[in-house]
């Protein structure tokens, strides 16, 4: 299609014409003459030239909006991208057939949502199906997301052992960082902290010379935090704190102060000023706060890294969970301390009293509930199983090692019968699988009944054959 021209749905070229005695299949380049496949002269004579579109059926546009809903689906994009004038001038631009056609925001949420999850369930039965996995498999992870779980729960259906589904712990933490920040103290320092990375970074002058001094001083890049990862603030605030000497020197520069000058508009000026306050005025507590927040937080944008990753197995969540429900007490127990308080001559009153609001916010409770929700019979069973974390099986809460085993056995007994409910519990030291030779043992046995099934299967499907081959 010639440059400059603009198609139609009738696909008539608008602010430009060719001629010649071709067929409407013909391009508007080249020369000649003919029937069929001709080609007309681009002389710019006045005889419009024509492209006709496929015949689309309604079979057609229907398989279209499916494919865009999926794409928009796995994407994690908003439903109202369809609704984007920039994003239906992309859609027009590439398939202007599609105008009127077009899939709105009504349905992405509701018909043809339903449509592309039967879709997906049909698909993950047929996987189930040809990997004979459907009465192995106990359970999917999802994430917290309402109609992640329901879908979850939904195949219980479909799976004669399903359990429930695992919901995703890195997800759970998140949720738990955003629990904190809703007191207010927290959520200023958070505030300030962005500010100034978000200043220095979005500016050209300050990105200059912040660049100019983190060569000097050794420094690190600042980070800005995510729209979606909660976690991220906690990197942002990271790099705050480990850049104080160059975000000082920046502050402090004779070219910043010329860069506050030659601001021509008061709130650019202000802006400019108000930076440089909050990291260099001796009233300012911008870096104790910002320390005392990471200290708070920096374990649990650990733990999201360690089970975010491809290597986490579900036994780590249980012991990542303990790790942090330690941290949290420790929290309550020292910045919560007015003897600490008193005693703690180094850090700021301002930061110190940040510290005590926080700790009275109710934080300990909120986590508490995120762990309850997180720590269920099947994480604690998977603690009790993994051969790795046999060493602390020992110091386990009882009430812990008591639903994990009982779990165990539980689930043992749905897939191999009671017999393999007694094996569960003869294979253990009071009914737990407490080391790697019993553990060994216990999947040795586990695979010798998978193999029958599977001998027998075979066996069932050779005589099918033979019976049809007679």
């Amino acid at each position: 299609m010639p440059l400059g021209r603009q198609a139609t749905l009738t696909g008539l070229l608008k602010g430009g014409s060719s001629s010649g005695a071709g067929s409407s299949a013909g391009s508007g380049s080249g020369s000649g003459s003919g029937s069929g496949s001709g080609s007309g002269s681009g002389d710019g004579g006045g005889v419009p030239f024509v492209k006709k579109w496929p015949k689309f059926t309604k079979e057609d546009f229907e398989e279209a909006n499916t494919l865009l809903a999926t794409a928009i689906y796995c994407c994690n994009l908003p439903m109202t991208i369809v609704e984007h004038p920039d994003f239906l001038k992309f859609i027009y631009g590439v398939a202007p057939w599609m105008q009127g056609k077009l899939i709105g925001r009504k349905a992405l949420a509701t018909t043809m949502l339903d449509k592309v999850y039967g879709m997906t369930r049909k698909e993950v039965e047929g996987v189930l199906g040809d990997w004979q996995l459907k009465e192995k498999t106990v359970s999917f992870v999802t994430d917290w997301g309402s109609n992640m779980m329901k879908a979850g729960d939904s195949l219980k259906e479909m799976l004669g052992n399903y359990v429930g589904s695992v919901n995703c712990l890195q997800h759970l933490i998140s949720n738990g960082l955003k629990d904190f920040a809703k007191n207010e103290s927290l959520a200023s320092v958070i505030s300030k902290a962005k500010e100034v990375v978000q200043y220095v970074t979005g500016h050209c002058a300050p990105r200059a010379i912040y660049d100019e001094k983190k060569k000097e001083l050794h420094g690190t890049a600042l980070i800005k935090a995510g729209a979606t990862r909660f976690g991220s603030n906690v990197l942002a605030m990271e790099s705050v704190e480990r850049n104080e000497k160059v975000l000082r020197a920046t502050v402090g520069s004779a070219e910043y102060d010329a860069y506050i000058q030659k601001q021509s508009k008061a709130a650019d000026k202000a802006a400019a000023v108000k930076i440089k306050g909050l990291i260099n005025d001796t009233s300012s507590t911008l870096f104790s706060d910002t320390k005392w927040a990471v200290d708070t937080l920096a374990p649990f944008q650990s733990a999201i890294k360690e089970v975010e990753g491809d290597t986490a197995k579900l036994s780590d969540a249980y012991y990542t969970l303990q790790v942090l429900n330690k941290h949290v007490k420790k929290i309550k127990a020292v910045q919560g301390s007015l003897v600490h308080v008193l005693e703690d001559d180094d850090t700021p009153v301002q930061t110190q009293l940040l510290a005590l609001d926080f700790v009275n916010s109710g934080f300990d409770e909120a986590w508490e509930q995120r762990t309850k929700q997180a720590c269920t019979d099947m994480v604690v069973a998977a603690a009790i199983l993994d051969p790795r974390y046999k060493h602390k099986i020992d110091s386990m809460p009882p009430e812990d090692l008591t639903r994990g085993e009982a779990f165990i056995e539980k689930l043992a007994g749905r897939m191999f019968g009671q017999e393999g409910q007694i094996k569960a519990t003869a294979l253990s030291r009071d009914g737990a699988v407490r080391d790697a030779e019993d553990f060994a043992k216990y999947q040795e046995w586990l695979d010798s009944i998978i193999e029958d099934e599977e001998q027998q299967q075979q066996q069932q499907q050779g005589e099918g054959e033979e019976q049809q081959q007679g």
